[in-house]
């Protein structure tokens, strides 16, 4: 077993691009059978003058699948070599006139037959495998094209990301685990608070006490944490401040600027929403800044409306949304 027999579909573009410079190697000792000088990496671009009517560099590009500037070198490297020349077309000085010379005329003639002769051994190569080689890696370029692979590896890494994650509430009085949330609690919101704004004398009494100013008036704290080598990672916070008998405030979540994208934010504050109606209240409420979007848009997605008017004890809320449970 070689390296991509075991590596599999891991090492698909690696399997490709060993199999590609096979070809190429072949191709020009084919190449060489049939008195051809023209360059095997040519060939697209070359084979398009003549299958395509009088074709502009635009049009060879888009027929190829190559970028303007890549044909366009390879066409001036054909004219340097003799099989082209290229003149500014007479009605449109924009466009270039393309066209084979006699030398080009004479290797298409011999390109000609090397392809009648390739067609009918591509084809007997075609029935040897299972399934049409072509047929399927067209489907795999299809399928790629909807969704390329670095689009499809960030989906599949946030959601494994995602699946890493585990909302805690806090942990029992007294213990070591306790400390580092409530740390990472008043840490988190610090953060993000001095990132944007100042810290103000409610943020103190909320992060300096969480004890006093949320648990004991029977709100509370839920971390969103992840188990790695060293530890639990804490991630972000949310918490429940208890407003009256109907109503608690969703308020101080925050995620660390690393864990941001990893839908941190949307678990937490499902999760807090969970716990409201646990909690039996009828109102979930909160208070924001419209410069924090995703934020807002956060807010948005888990239900929560604007409303007109309110009256904050902070001085950077410039928005409150609401939830009924």
């Amino acid at each position: 077993m070689d390296f991509f027999q075991r590596a599999g579909k891991l090492a698909f573009g690696s399997y490709l691009r060993r199999l590609g410079e096979q070809m190429y190697q072949w191709s020009s000792e084919v190449y060489s059978l049939y008195e051809l000088n023209l360059d095997v990496r040519y060939f697209p671009v070359f084979q398009s003058i003549s299958w395509l009517e009088k074709p502009t560099v635009t049009e060879i590009a888009q027929y190829v699948g190559q970028t303007h500037a890549g044909v366009s070198q390879m066409l001036k490297e054909l004219a340097t070599q003799g099989y082209i020349t290229l003149a500014k077309n007479s009605s449109d000085k924009r466009q270039t006139t393309i066209t084979l010379t006699s030398k080009g005329k004479r290797e298409q003639t011999r390109l000609n037959t090397l392809m009648q002769d390739l067609e009918g051994v591509m084809t007997n190569v075609f029935a040897e495998c299972a399934t049409s080689p072509l047929a399927a890696l067209q489907d795999f370029e299809r399928a790629m094209n909807g969704r390329n692979l670095v689009e499809r590896i960030e989906e599949r890494r946030k959601q494994t990301m995602t699946d890493s994650i585990s909302i805690f509430p806090l942990a029992r009085r007294g213990s070591k685990h306790r400390t580092e949330q409530l740390t990472g609690f008043r840490e988190l919101n610090y953060a993000w608070i001095q990132e944007y704004f100042s810290v103000e004398e409610s943020d103190k009494k909320a992060l300096d006490h969480a004890e006093d100013y949320i648990v004991k008036r029977g709100g509370t704290i839920l971390c969103a944490e992840r188990q790695t080598a060293e530890g639990r990672e804490i991630l972000g916070c949310v918490a429940l401040v208890p407003h009256d008998e109907q109503t608690v405030e969703l308020a101080k979540m925050a995620v660390s600027k690393a864990s941001r994208g990893q839908n941190v934010g949307f678990l937490l504050g499902e999760a807090a929403l969970q716990k409201a109606r646990e909690m039996s209240v009828a109102r979930v409420y909160l208070e924001s800044n419209t410069a924090l979007k995703p934020a807002i848009n956060l807010y948005y997605k888990l239900g929560f409306k604007r409303l007109a008017n309110f009256i904050s004890p902070y001085k950077r809320a410039d928005i409150a949304m609401e939830m009924w449970l």
